[in-house]
């Protein structure tokens, strides 16, 4: 699992000024979960997310990863090939000319066996449905499938755990649809999703919602506890997906509804 005890920190921490991020976090994030952190810009869920693969280390407290501190300086190849991170923007993190490449890239330098390279590349493109372009340039590829390309080369290196800071936020509706797709095949395959956004809807199929302010995680639970509070995320800045702000509308109406509808589907049932 990993676990966050505690954690505080702050970027400039040695200046007269240090710039408090982060306060007294503290989670818990299961295998095979599917977690979202949401909040507004400057919340800190960005900064959290980099701790998971000790891209920052914590000013105040700790994180483990299956047991590893992440401050163990010997430690953290292991713990960065345990835990796989995809950015926001997806120009950013492909590095080959060739598809089939850029999945490789990351078991290469890892030293694995050619043979043993190629049988995870193959199935890595096969479960992000990436096979029909293996031979095309990245650069040419839409915006869902380049983030597709990412969260492939992650499986070729066989991630517990799969971090996504923002994916969708730069990509159209279809391309976050596909992005979704994605999580739901890793799912699929047992592995553990956490995934930084500002879209709500996003967290609606998570197991854990966790909500963060001003560097602080201020609410966190099941995608129903969460968005039931409307009125605390509200003031928190965030909203609720569309479909509970149209439930919890019918419900002032009169309607036998409950206002935690979290889909379309559910809706249409009540109704």
């Amino acid at each position: 699992m990993i676990r966050v005890e505690n954690v505080g920190f702050a970027y400039n921490a040695t200046s007269p000024n240090p710039i408090r991020a982060l306060e007294g976090v503290s989670l818990q994030i299961n295998k095979g979960e599917f977690v979202a952190i949401v909040g507004h810009n400057g919340s800190g869920k960005s900064t959290l997310a980099k701790h998971f693969n000790a891209l920052l280390l914590p000013t105040e407290g700790d994180v483990w990863i299956d047991g590893i501190n992440t401050k163990d300086k010997k430690s953290v190849w292991d713990i960065r090939q345990k835990v796989g991170m995809v950015f926001q923007n997806p120009d950013n993190q492909l590095v080959a000319t060739v598809v089939e490449d850029d999945v490789a890239f990351g078991p290469e330098n890892l030293g694995i066996p050619s043979e043993e390279i190629q049988r995870r590349t193959e199935e890595a493109m096969a479960l992000m449905r990436l096979t029909e372009v293996r031979d095309k340039a990245p650069h040419m590829l839409s915006g869902g499938q380049k983030q597709r390309v990412a969260i492939a080369g992650i499986l070729a290196m066989r991630s517990d755990y799969v971090v996504m800071d923002e994916p969708t936020s730069v990509l159209d509706p279809l391309g976050r649809l596909e992005v979704m797709e994605s999580i739901r095949v890793l799912r699929r395959e047992g592995i553990t999703v956490i995934l930084i956004t500002h879209f709500m809807h996003e967290a609606i199929e998570a197991d854990q919602v966790v909500v963060m302010d001003g560097g602080r995680m201020v609410m966190s639970g099941s995608p129903r506890e969460v968005f039931a509070q409307a009125d605390k995320l509200r003031s928190l800045s965030l909203d609720v997906p569309l479909v509970t702000q149209v439930a919890a509308r019918l419900a002032r109406m009169g309607l036998d509804i409950p206002p935690n509808v979290l889909s379309v589907e559910e809706l249409m049932e009540y109704l």
